[in-house]
């Protein structure tokens, strides 16, 4: 499901915990789990990556797990100014994909998807896909050699705006196409030589979705992480869930999980999950060559 609008600089998710372990915090017993829905992350239909993982966790705590959908600016409210429909009081967290910058009064888990910018092209088009020179530095601005004189799409969303400020800064045409990312492959089908900048999460949906449309060229911006966000006063939780992340790390189980959500993840970051795992990796954890970008 590629529907859904992201908010901040990725996929936003927002929970509140109670129970005996952790006190008398939020009623019921409950692990609450306000979701926006973006990319495989959350889903219309209440599944994905977000809510396999945060619902785990609730299980390893011995609470009920619960998603409650809210929208872009529902989850923007709660940053501002605390507040969301039925209440958000001591003890809820912020979680789930956000990947830039890390609000004042809140403490960040360990990252745990890549996320980053690419540049996307038509699948038939005469550009190649790119070979990475060792550098990222030097992947970018190979990477921006291929937009020169080229339109370049990108979805209007406060997750692009940032990037798409900045390109257009540097003199690049840019222009928005949409909100979701088939509005974007339907600008390329009309325009096949033009290019698209997207996210990596939707980036790597379209790959799986698309495979034979669209093509990876390049990078745009360096590699970070997406990471789920506490209190900064709630330490405790925190540490709890990056003990349990950590436990999914180390046994591959967040890396298939990461597959089953984003199936080209990896062709093109393995080493992220490979990263600090001193266990020997599956046979599983290897790049998929229909993902590949076929040679024109």
């Amino acid at each position: 499901m590629l529907r859904g609008k992201v908010w901040g600089a990725a996929f936003l998710g927002l929970l509140c915990l109670s129970g005996v372990a952790w006190g008398e915090r939020c009623p019921g017993g409950v692990l609450r789990h306000y979701g926006v829905s973006g990319a495989n992350f959350v889903r219309d239909d209440g599944t994905g990556l977000e809510v396999a993982l945060l619902s785990r966790f609730a299980e390893s705590l011995g609470v009920r797990y619960e998603l409650v959908p809210v929208s872009p600016e529902e989850a923007r409210a709660l940053l501002e100014k605390g507040r969301l429909p039925g209440g958000f009081g001591q003890g809820c967290v912020l979680s789930g994909g956000l990947a830039a910058g890390v609000p004042e009064g809140t403490r960040a888990s360990i990252p745990l998807f890549p996320f980053q910018f690419w540049l996307l092209a038509p699948g038939g088009s005469p550009l190649r896909g790119e070979t990475s020179l060792g550098r990222t530095d030097w992947d970018i601005r190979v990477a921006k050699g291929k937009m020169k004189g080229r339109k370049v799409f990108a979805l209007r969303d406060e997750v692009s705006a940032p990037l798409v400020e900045s390109l257009r800064r540097e003199g690049f045409r840019v222009e928005f196409a949409g909100e979701e990312t088939a509005d974007l492959l339907s600008r390329l089908r009309k325009d096949p030589e033009a290019l698209a900048v997207l996210d990596a999460p939707r980036a790597l949906l379209a790959l799986s979705t698309w495979r034979d449309e669209v093509k990876r060229l390049g990078v745009l911006t360096p590699e970070t992480g997406t990471r789920v966000l506490f209190p900064a006063q709630d330490e405790g939780l925190r540490g709890a869930f990056d003990a349990f992340a950590q436990g999914l790390w180390r046994d591959w189980s967040w890396a298939r999980m990461a597959r089953d959500s984003f199936p080209p993840v990896f062709n093109y970051y393995t080493p992220f999950f490979r990263r600090g795992n001193p266990e020997p990796a599956p046979l599983w954890l290897r790049p998929d060559p229909a993902y590949y970008p076929k040679k024109p």
